[in-house]
């Protein structure tokens, strides 16, 4: 490396030769035979004093901070696609479209079904509704036998008043469940109620009507001992009513409740039919560059394979595997130098992991994140991670181009009253940019920098500015 930058300062050294021996083969205006001294033109720059970090340098490559492929939630035709491969694109972003027809006739289909849900819960509440009834019926005819038996055990006393009355409340009870015979009936030509409720109301009118018929005899034959037998029979047909219009009532409500959960599954499936109808839109999972497009308008896509791929790229990471002795280098937080030799640029980094364990190959994973506002940086780019190993304080700086190496020895040239001054010196740390060293010189001297391959110890030069 060394030998090689010797060899360019000799080459530039020489063509500043070629350059300063044409310009002194004009013609003199002198007659004398004295030749001026040649000077060798030569460029310069000022030693520095300071401290010098020593950097070692670690390849490693450019990975996307986050990848994401976006897999189809459905099945179906790709109808619309709103970006190509190398679009950047936002998150949320809609990427594309599939065909949703089939999903929207499902959610036609599932509001159909709530429809029907509803409208069995209805019925279902309607014949609760009736056996309510029923029950109330059954109950009012059991209070009559009650009254009725306890006038007839009374005896005779009462007289036909008593008789009359029981008529009078049978008429009542008969005229009622005539009535709501009529209302079901009604309701039963509408389809609004099962024929078993029509037909338990029909029920209901001919137990009323035998038991008017009843208490109007028992009128008649109120002198008649048997009565009481009678409406005892009565009594217990009322008691039987009760417990049938109970277990009818049961029913009903198992009905009601088997009709609601309908009602509730019917609109589960149609809140899902509806979130569905989301589904078959693409929608980009984060902000990057779209990588990678699969489908074209008109074909076939689903879950078996993503449809597109995307990366983030900002910030942009730099990952290197590094041995155990370089690992002690890197420390999380800590700013590190990242030089991108496809641009020639370096960046200033951030190490955002180092990992505690080695792979399989013995050595250890560590991450740096840069910037990468302007997306010039792209994964698989190589990089150079520059690491500082040491540092070398109080030192004397040169540019490491001013150093002139032969046989085993260094040497650089000093400008003092336009002539080189060749000063022997101790290389402390090379790098390729600035070395420090030491020897007989101070901060602020002028170095040679370009020119001094053909320089002797005292040589005359002149001091070239950047634009000659």
């Amino acid at each position: 490396m060394r030998n090689q930058r010797n060899a360019l300062g000799l080459i530039i050294s020489i063509m500043f030769v070629v350059f300063a021996a044409g310009c002194s083969q004009q013609p003199s205006a002198s007659s004398t035979t004295e030749e001026e001294e040649p000077s060798t033109p030569v460029m310069v720059e000022n030693v520095e004093g300071g401290s010098l970090d020593v950097k070692k340098e670690i390849v490693g490559n450019l990975v996307p901070e986050t990848q994401a492929n976006v897999t189809p939630k459905v099945q179906g035709e790709l109808v619309s696609l709103n970006v190509k491969k190398g679009d950047t694109v936002q998150k949320g972003d809609v990427l594309g479209k599939i065909d949703d027809e089939s999903l929207r006739e499902q959610v036609e289909l599932r509001q159909i079904g709530l429809q029907q849900a509803q409208a069995q819960l209805e019925q279902a509440k309607l014949s609760r509704q009736t056996a309510q009834n029923g029950l109330k019926s059954a109950q009012n005819q059991l209070e009559q036998a009650n009254i009725s038996i306890e006038q007839g055990k009374k005896g005779y006393d009462t007289g036909m008043t008593d008789s009359d009355l029981n008529v009078d409340n049978a008429r009542i009870q008969w005229e009622d469940a005539k009535e709501n015979v009529e209302k079901l009936a009604n309701l039963y030509r509408e389809g609004a109620i099962p024929y078993q409720d029509y037909q338990a109301a029909i029920d209901g009118e001919k137990q009323a009507r035998i038991a008017l018929e009843q208490a109007q005899l028992a009128a008649e034959n109120s002198e008649n001992t048997e009565d009481i037998q009678m409406l005892e029979s009565q009594k217990k047909a009322a008691e039987i009513g009760i417990a049938d219009a109970k277990e009818n009532i049961k029913n009903a409500e198992n009905s009601v409740q088997q009709a609601q959960n309908g009602v509730q599954q019917a609109q589960t499936e149609l809140e899902q039919a509806r979130s569905q109808l989301n589904d078959p839109v693409l929608y980009a999972p984060l902000t990057g560059e779209v990588t990678s497009i699969s489908n074209k308008v008109g074909e076939m896509v689903s879950s078996a394979n993503p449809f597109a791929t995307i990366v983030s790229l900002t910030p942009a990471t730099v990952r290197a595997q590094v041995s155990s002795e370089q690992l002690s280098l890197f420390t999380k937080g800590e700013t590190v130098d990242v030089i991108i030799p496809s641009i020639d640029e370096t960046r200033e980094a951030t190490v955002s992991y180092v990992a505690a364990a080695s792979e399989d190959n013995g050595l250890f994973t560590v991450e740096v994140t840069l910037p990468n506002e302007d997306k010039v940086l792209k994964p698989g780019m190589v990089t150079k991670i520059a690491v500082t190993t040491s540092v070398v304080d109080n030192a004397l700086l040169v540019p490491t181009e001013a150093v002139v190496e032969a046989n085993d020895e260094a040497m650089i040239y000093v400008v003092e009253n336009d002539r080189a001054v060749q000063k022997d010196v101790e290389i402390v740390e090379m790098q390729s940019d600035v070395t420090a060293v030491s020897g007989d010189f101070s901060a602020g001297d002028t170095v040679i920098v370009k020119g001094q391959g053909t320089l002797n110890d005292g040589s005359l030069v002149r001091i070239m500015e950047g634009d000659e």
